[in-house]
């Protein structure tokens, strides 16, 4: 998925990239991975954010106030 995300940063310039992730990272890649993503940063100033849907959509809906805000019912 680095390798894929590399390749759309240096093609659309983007200042952040997240990358989402319902399989668990394996231990064994994380090394080589932080490695990629500080080459990317330190070459090219980019941001490369990895983190799984499930804590990441957790972490955020914290941060909201009124779901009725973010989420809208339609009613039967």
């Amino acid at each position: 998925m680095i390798n894929i995300a590399k390749e759309k940063i240096y093609e659309f310039n983007p200042r952040r990239y997240n990358l989402f992730s319902s399989a668990n990272i394996k231990s064994s890649e994380m090394d080589k991975i932080n490695e990629e993503i500080r080459k990317i940063k330190q070459k090219h100033g980019y941001q490369v954010i990895v983190n799984g849907i499930s804590p990441t959509i957790k972490y955020y809906l914290r941060l909201i106030n009124s779901l009725d805000n973010f989420i809208i019912i339609i009613p039967n």
